[in-house]
């Protein structure tokens, strides 16, 4: 077996452990803290001159040491995992480095086969996964939000409880899986025949699944997302299309203490509740009872404070449990740390860009908006978005070509087709 075979089964074994909720759940603990330091060191070993001349991995490197650099001077905060010192350094490098490593490899001249394979172990996994959440959530929406708040609290699930979200994707996989909505948006749109409907199936499910997880960052997002597809695929109607966008707006404002308790109805019970009620406060002049949005700007004025305070090192600080990857990068790590990270990012979207197929880009351009929302506003990134926005949605956004067939060759247009009442030239009138 081949260096490049043991590379690919074993990103998809990867890919199974991350993706496939109940997979994850099943494993041995010691399975879950080394597989990913498996994956970078088959990345490696498969092809070191590759892996070690991308830039964005290179940047990782920098960014790794940069850290460890830091952590000889103090300890960094919010990174929303360990307490701060080299456990948070050695899961930082566990987050990073094995995604960045595979997206090296899958970047390179890989065969379309490859990528076919890779984007069938992600629906499978996605599949089985939403059809164990599903019914569930259709029982009891607030489960999943429950699940969220054990994992962001450490507070112990109730046993009656834990029978039904055991096998659940974690909070970060609920917020990660948000950024594939645009992509299988794009692959429902150029599909053809079953995987059609099978694109077009799980386009509805994530958009379901988003919408009963009750995190308003990823409402948001795909909210937004739908709105400019809509508009990017309707483009005969795009005057229409900003004129109702308009009115509906209009109505919104007008009609915002309605809308505020539709929803505050809809997400009653869940965390989104008191996200709601601050923002029926503000709207009637009152103080935010629930301090949801002052608390997470406040969490972030203390990263922006400790970076102003020191711009090229940081400081340490407490960061409030992780509530933004880049500030808290900023307030910790200054510029040292900050500057790597963000061209580790920049050279990850550039590498994939410059290759996905046109038509596609902008299914590829929405999904890293998106990451770039929850980078800021979020502690949410992790393994999941690593993997998914370094290797998974570049693999799936490819498999654009895969859905291309080639239209039959057409003649040229001096060569006119014969008829039996048309002699060709030359040839004699009588028989």
């Amino acid at each position: 077996m081949t260096k490049d075979k043991i590379f690919l089964y074993t990103f998809c074994a990867y890919v199974i452990f991350i993706t496939c909720s109940v997979v994850t759940h099943a494993l041995p603990r010691l399975v879950l803290t080394f597989f990913p330091a498996i994956m970078l060191g088959v990345a490696i070993i498969t092809d070191p001159r590759k892996v070690f001349s991308n830039k964005a991995f290179l940047f990782a490197l920098l960014y790794i040491f940069m850290l460890a650099a830091i952590l000889f001077d103090h300890k960094v905060g919010g990174f929303g995992y360990g307490k701060g010192g080299w456990d948070t350094f050695s899961v930082d490098v566990g987050f990073t480095l094995p995604s960045i490593a595979c997206a090296s490899l899958l970047v390179s001249d890989r065969n379309k086969r490859d990528f076919r394979i890779i984007n069938w172990v992600l629906i499978a996994c996605v599949v089985i996964s939403l059809l164990y959440m599903l019914p569930v959530a259709l029982y009891n929406r607030a489960f999943i939000r429950y699940l969220a708040v054990h994992y962001r609290e450490g507070v112990g699930i109730d046993s009656n409880v834990a029978s039904f979200v055991d096998g659940f994707w974690n909070y970060i996989m609920l917020h990660i899986i948000a950024l594939a909505f645009p992509v299988f948006w794009g692959l429902t749109e150029y599909a053809k025949g079953k995987m059609k409907y099978v694109y077009m199936a799980m386009t509805v499910c994530v958009l379901y699944l988003v919408a009963i997880s009750s995190i308003m960052t990823t409402i948001i997002f795909v909210l937004g997302a739908l709105m400019y597809l809509a508009y990017h695929k309707w483009k005969k109607y795009r005057v229409a299309g900003i004129l109702l966008f308009a009115g509906l707006i209009i109505l919104l404002i007008l009609n915002i203490e309605t809308v505020l308790d539709y929803m505050l109805e809809y997400f009653r019970g869940t965390d989104a509740e008191k996200k709601i009620l601050d923002f029926q406060d503000i709207v009637r002049g009152g103080e935010n009872r629930h301090a949801t949005i002052d608390g997470r700007t406040a969490h972030h004025d203390i990263a922006l404070q400790a970076f102003y305070d020191s711009p090229l090192w940081g400081r340490e600080y407490y960061g409030g449990g992780g509530h933004s990857y880049l500030l808290n990068r900023m307030g910790s790590g200054g510029l040292f740390l900050t500057i790597p990270y963000v061209a580790m990012l920049w050279c990850l979207y550039k590498q994939w860009l410059v290759r996905i197929p046109k038509e596609f880009k902008v299914y590829f351009n929405v999904s890293w908006i998106g990451a770039v929302i929850l980078l800021y506003n979020k502690g949410c990134f992790g393994l999941e978005g690593y993997l998914f926005m370094g290797c998974l949605i570049p693999s799936l956004c490819m498999s654009y070509s895969l859905l291309r067939k080639k239209s039959p060759a057409k003649p040229p247009k001096s060569m006119k087709p014969q008829t039996d009442a048309t002699p060709p030239t030359g040839a004699s009138l009588n028989p």
